[in-house]
Order: structure tokens, then C-alpha cells, then sequence
């Protein structure tokens, strides 16, 4: 029987001043919606949200784009929070701290949707300065978050946030609320990634050596990614491939996977899991969790100690470890990729190293590299402060930003 998945969290997350000078910034997540501020005005600007997150604190950001700054007002407000920008460009809309002193967030994404509820989700409110009270209700109707075209779940995306506890906190904010906790990694959260081609599914890495995989429709775990041939140390960092038939993995083991998420068990896993439950309420008999052991492809013989971080790039994967080196290669798949684990003989590990990417001073470890929208601009910091930019597939020597001001450590 599958872990607990979903589970109501009665503990408060509390709005704050976005004064606070404690917040050191860890991971920043840009939500895909485009909101229109004034429906009056629509084609003059629109309205992007960002996350951070840092300690136990999560900051959401509002940035308009304006195609016409003269018809952008000034919206300056220090209730708001707002940087010292003169048209208020860049608003700080919502800080949450979570109840627990000793949680560090690691990771945050945006994804799923909240319910619609008329024109309440035009721009995310402003909230600071207030309480706010996770909803303990044994009723679940409120967690039904896909847009689909026979619901009204179709408000802004949910903001999801997790690290140090291994609990992935799922916050509406419109409500203002954490309205439910996915409980099962058992070790500190590492990475959270949104499915490109299902904002409900998201997949988790953890110290705990599993990938786990999450609707945020009706809160399941669907499917836990880990055992033979799996990582043998913690799993630092995830990513989907473009068409969302399978993701890479990495991890402290210095390997790199790659595991399907259309064999037979998960698809009917996944499917499964958009059924609402039976009932009001929901207990550990809702949902059974899928195990999948083997990946279908595998390789520890570019790296020789951590990989911190990975990304596709097309079907070719960048990584980067802790030996001061970004390498891109292109893995070579078996004919067939979604087999089941029973039918997975041999994994093959064979790929093509195309190139390097030098990271002088980079020997920390969880340091991320940063790829731009098209994945054709590659940055990434490092331990006193530099950063590097390259054209991928373009010259080597890449493009050197120095701070003499920033001395620390560039994580992201």
C-alpha cells in the first residue's frame, strides 16, 4: 500500500514584513501565468510572479512588463513592500514563514491551479502584516487543483516549496493559505520539477535516495523511483525531458539516470490518480502507490564525485559536478525505454561526451547552473562569487562576470 500522500498540515504559516533581513535567497521559480493588471488596459502591460525561497521563509514577487511605459502608473506602495524602483516595477506581494523555526526551504516551484473564484485571482493580493491559518478540514473538496473544462480549476498556479523536513508545502495564494502538505520523502528535500506537459504532475528529490512523483489535482504519490540500481546516496538534482516521457536524475553517488514515466504500472498509476476519491475524506487505502526500480539508462563514468545538477537541453543532458566541470553529453537510449523493470535485462550506461564547460573555484557542493528560456544560454557561479555565461554549442570561452563587491558563494 502506497505512503501517505496528502495530508492536511494544522500548523500556521505566517505572513511577515518583507523587511526582514534574514532571508538568504536559495531558489527562484518564475511562474508561467500572464496576468492582466487592468482589464481596461490590457495590451499595455502584464504581470509576472516570481518565488524565492531561503530559511523557513517563502517570498512571492509581482513584475510588470510594460510595452508602453508611459501608460504604466505608479504604483509605489510601502504597504506593498516594494524595491526602491521609482514606477514600482517590482512588488514584494506575499512572505511566508513557516511555523518551524529549524525548516530551511531548498526548492519551490509553481504548478497545479487553484479554484476559480470570479475576478479574486487578476493579480495575486497583497497580504502582508496578517496571520494566516492552514485549512484543517477533513473535507477534500477543495483539492481538486487541474484546470479541466468541467471544473473551475482555473486560478493562478499553486506555489509548492520543500526542503530540510522533507515535506512539500502546497500554498494557495489566493486563499493565503497552506492548504495541504505531500508527506513521504523520509530525509531533507533537495529538488522540485514541474511535468511540461502536465502542470499537475511534479517529481521530488531527496536525501532519503528516492525520486518521488506527485499529482496536486487530488494530492497522491504516485509513484516512488528508487532500490535496485537506483542512487545509493542522496538525489540532488531532477529535470524533465522536454515531452515529459521520462526525466533525468543525479545524485551525492556521482551517477546519472534516467527513468520512464510511461511503462504500463505508471501510466495507469498516473491515471488512477486523477480519479477523484471515494468519499469525503481521504486515508491511506485511497491510493497504492507504484514502486519502479530500474532506470533505463545509467552512468557513473563521467563524473568522479557529485553531480549537483542536471538539465536536458533537447535530448542531450547537461551536468555539473563538484570537480569544477559542466559536461555535456548525448546518452545513448536503448530501442526501448519504457519497459517494465522486470523486462530491463541490462541498463545500458553508453553515451557521447561532446564537451566541457571549465568552472574554476566551483569544488562546493550544490551549486546550480542556470539555462535561459531556449536552453541556448548556459550560467552558473561560484565559491567566490564569479559568474560564467556560454552560448551552448557556441565558443568555449564564455562570457566572465566579476564582482568585486560579491566574494561568496553563487549557488544559483
Amino acid at each position: 500500500m502506497g505512503q501517505p500522500s496528502g495530508n492536511q498540515d494544522k500548523r500556521d504559516v505566517i505572513i511577515i514584513d518583507s523587511s526582514s533581513d534574514d532571508e538568504k535567497m536559495t531558489m527562484t521559480e518564475t511562474s508561467q501565468n500572464e496576468k492582466a493588471m487592468d482589464d481596461t488596459n490590457i495590451n499595455s502591460f502584464h504581470c509576472y510572479y516570481m518565488a524565492t525561497c531561503g530559511g523557513n521563509h517563502l517570498t512571492l514577487y509581482q513584475i510588470k512588463s510594460s510595452s508602453d511605459e508611459s501608460n504604466v502608473t505608479n504604483t509605489n506602495n510601502s504597504s506593498h513592500g516594494t524595491c526602491n524602483n521609482e514606477n514600482a516595477d517590482f512588488l514584494v506581494r506575499q512572505v511566508y514563514r513557516d511555523a518551524d523555526e529549524d525548516e530551511i526551504f531548498y526548492s519551490c516551484l509553481f504548478a497545479g491551479r487553484c479554484r476559480h473564484r470570479g475576478d479574486q485571482f487578476e493579480q495575486i493580493p497583497s497580504a502582508l502584516h496578517k496571520k494566516i491559518h492552514s485549512t484543517a478540514s477533513n473535507h477534500h473538496t477543495n483539492l481538486n487543483f487541474q484546470q479541466d473544462d468541467d471544473d473551475d480549476h482555473c486560478g493562478p498556479q499553486l506555489c509548492c516549496v520543500g526542503g530540510k523536513r522533507g515535506v512539500i508545502k502546497i500554498i494557495d495564494t489566493v486563499q493565503q493559505s497552506l492548504i495541504v502538505s505531500l508527506i513521504g520523502h523520509t530525509d531533507e528535500l533537495y529538488d522540485l520539477k514541474r511535468c511540461p506537459t502536465n502542470e499537475c504532475i511534479i517529481i521530488s528529490a531527496s536525501n532519503d535516495e528516492t525520486i518521488r512523483l506527485w499529482n496536486l489535482k487530488y494530492p497522491s504519490q504516485i509513484a516512488i523511483f528508487a532500490g535496485h540500481q537506483g542512487h545509493r546516496e542522496a538525489v540532488l538534482s531532477i529535470d524533465w525531458h522536454p515531452l515529459g516521457e521520462y526525466f533525468v536524475s543525479s545524485g551525492m553517488d556521482g551517477s546519472i539516470k534516467l527513468w520512464s514515466v510511461q511503462t504500463e504500472k505508471i501510466k495507469n498509476a498516473v491515471k488512477d490518480s486523477f480519479e477523484p476519491p471515494k468519499g469525503s475524506e481521504r486515508d491511506d487505502t485511497y491510493f497504492q502507490t507504484v514502486y519502479h526500480q530500474l532506470p533505463f539508462w545509467a552512468t557513473s563514468k563521467l563524473h568522479t564525485d557529485y553531480v549537483d545538477s542536471v538539465a536536458f537541453v533537447g535530448d542531450l543532458i547537461l551536468s555539473k559536478s563538484t570537480t569544477n566541470v559542466i559536461s555535456l553529453l548525448k546518452p545513448i537510449l536503448p530501442q526501448e525505454i519504457h519497459a517494465s523493470s522486470a523486462s530491463l535485462s541490462n541498463i545500458n550506461d553508453k553515451f557521447i561526451h561532446l564537451t566541457d564547460y571549465p568552472v574554476p573555484e566551483c569544488g562546493q557542493w550544490y551549486i546550480r547552473f542556470g539555462l535561459d528560456k531556449d536552453c541556448k544560454l548556459l550560467a552558473v557561479g561560484n565559491c567566490i562569487g564569479d559568474l560564467r555565461v556560454w552560448e551552448i554549442g557556441g565558443a568555449k570561452k564564455p562570457l566572465f562576470l566579476g564582482n568585486p563587491i560579491c566574494n561568496s558563494v553563487v549557488r544559483m
